[in-house]
C-alpha cells in the first residue's frame, strides 16, 4: 500500500481517495473514502483540481508522486504562538471599532496593543505571509483586514531599507487606514449588488472620517495621519479624497496603498470572492502599474515571489510544478520544474503562474473597496 500525492490529471481507477476532492470553489467533489472507478476517473480529470490524496493497493499502478507536497503544507501552517498572536491582534481591532461605533473616542493604547500582538511572534516575513495565506471567514474579513495591512505594510517598509520609525508607524497607520469604515453604515459595507453613486461616495468617505478621528491626537505621529487620508490616492490621480499625484501622496500612504489592495484582492468578503496570489500581482502589475508607486510595486511582487520558491504552483495549462527560481526583471515569469522539466516562463508566452497549490480561490475579479 503506498499513501501519496500525485495530480488530480494523474488519478487512475483503482485507487482510493485518502481526502476530499473539491472544485475550485471548495465544493466537495468526491468525499474521502471513495474508491475511483472508470467513470470517477473521467469525472475528476475533467477539472483543473490541487493535487490530491490517495492510496494505493495495486502495485501494477504506475504513476508519478508529487513528492514533499505534505511537508510543503505543513511549512506553511502558523504554529500556535503564531496564531494566537494573529488572533489577539484581530481581537484588539474589533474593539477599537466597536469602542467607535459605540460613541467613543479611539483609544491609540488599544492600538499599541493589537502592535505588540503582531510583532510578538512575527519573527520574520514568512511568518507574515502564513498569516495572509491563512483561512479566513467572510465576518472577520475587517478585522482581518487591518492586521494584514498592518503586516504587509510593515514587511514591505522593511524590504525597502525603510528606518525602524517608519517601520514602526507604517505598521500602527497600516491598523488605522480603515478605522473610518467604523463610521459607515454596514449596509453599505456588506452590500452585495452594485453600489449607487451615493453608496459609493460614502464609503470613499471613510478616509476622511478615519483622518479626522486622529487629526487632534498628539501621540499619532503626521506621517500616521497622512496614511490614514490618502492610502486610496493613486500616483496617476485617479484616487480619492484628494486626487493627489505621485509626490503629493506620502511615502507611508504608497506603502498602504500596495499592502491593501494585495489583501483585499486576496481575501473573501461578503460581496465578492478571492482572487489567487499570482492573478492578483498580475493584476497590480498589468492594471495598476500608474496608480501605484513603481519602486514598491518592483520590490513588493518580486519579493512576495521569492517567498514560494521550493513550493508547488499551478500553470494556466493546468500543469503542476515546482517553482524553482525567479527572474528579477520579471518575477511573475520564473522557472518551474515540471515533471523534471525546468520550464522558464520567460519564453513560453502563453503560459503563466496560475495559483498556489492551497489556493483555492476563484478566478474573479474582486472589488478592493
Amino acid at each position: 500500500m503506498r499513501h501519496i500525492y500525485i495530480t488530480a490529471q494523474s488519478c487512475v481507477a483503482g485507487m482510493l481517495l485518502t481526502e476530499d476532492i473539491c472544485t475550485e470553489a471548495g465544493a466537495c467533489l468526491i468525499p474521502k473514502g471513495t474508491y475511483i472507478t472508470e467513470t470517477l476517473e473521467k469525472k475528476v480529470k475533467r477539472f483543473r483540481l490541487k493535487p490530491i490524496q490517495v492510496e494505493i493497493y495495486d502495485d501494477n499502478i504506475v504513476v508519478e508522486e508529487i513528492s514533499g507536497f505534505e511537508k510543503d503544507i505543513k511549512k506553511r501552517e502558523m504554529s500556535e504562538e503564531l496564531t494566537q498572536s494573529y488572533t489577539e491582534a484581530k481581537q484588539e481591532v474589533k474593539e477599537v471599532l466597536d469602542t467607535i461605533n459605540s460613541g467613543k473616542s479611539l483609544d491609540s493604547r488599544n492600538v499599541d496593543h493589537a502592535l505588540v500582538n503582531i510583532r510578538k511572534n512575527v519573527h520574520d516575513s514568512f511568518d507574515v505571509l502564513k498569516c495572509i495565506d491563512s483561512i479566513r471567514t467572510v465576518d472577520e474579513y475587517t478585522y482581518a483586514h487591518c492586521v494584514n495591512v498592518s503586516l504587509l505594510a510593515m514587511t514591505l517598509a522593511k524590504w525597502l531599507g525603510c528606518d525602524a520609525k517608519s517601520v514602526e508607524e507604517i505598521a500602527k497607520a497600516g491598523l488605522l487606514h480603515d478605522v473610518g469604515k467604523a463610521k459607515v453604515d454596514t449596509n453599505i459595507l456588506n452590500k452585495k449588488g452594485s453600489l449607487l453613486p451615493e453608496e459609493l461616495e460614502e464609503i470613499q468617505n471613510h478616509t476622511t472620517y478615519g483622518y479626522r478621528m486622529i487629526e487632534n491626537m498628539y501621540d499619532i505621529s503626521k506621517g500616521i495621519k497622512m496614511a490614514v487620508l490618502m492610502h486610496h490616492e493613486r500616483t496617476d490621480g485617479s484616487g480619492y479624497p484628494l486626487g493627489a499625484k505621485d509626490d503629493q501622496i506620502h511615502q507611508y500612504a504608497k506603502v498602504l496603498a500596495i499592502a491593501d489592495v494585495y489583501d483585499a484582492m486576496t481575501s473573501d468578503k461578503v460581496y465578492s470572492k478571492r482572487k489567487s496570489v499570482f492573478e492578483v500581482l498580475k493584476y497590480m502589475q498589468d492594471e495598476m502599474a500608474n496608480q501605484l508607486d513603481r519602486i514598491m510595486l518592483k520590490v513588493f511582487i518580486e519579493r512576495i515571489v521569492c517567498h514560494y520558491i521550493g513550493d508547488y504552483v499551478m500553470l494556466n495549462t493546468g500543469e503542476i510544478g515546482e517553482l524553482m527560481h525567479v527572474n528579477p526583471l520579471n518575477p511573475l515569469k520564473p522557472i518551474v520544474k515540471v515533471q523534471n522539466v525546468f520550464v522558464d516562463l520567460t519564453y513560453e508566452k502563453d503560459v503563466e503562474l496560475s495559483e498556489l497549490l492551497w489556493d483555492y480561490s476563484k478566478y474573479m475579479y474582486t472589488d478592493p473597496r
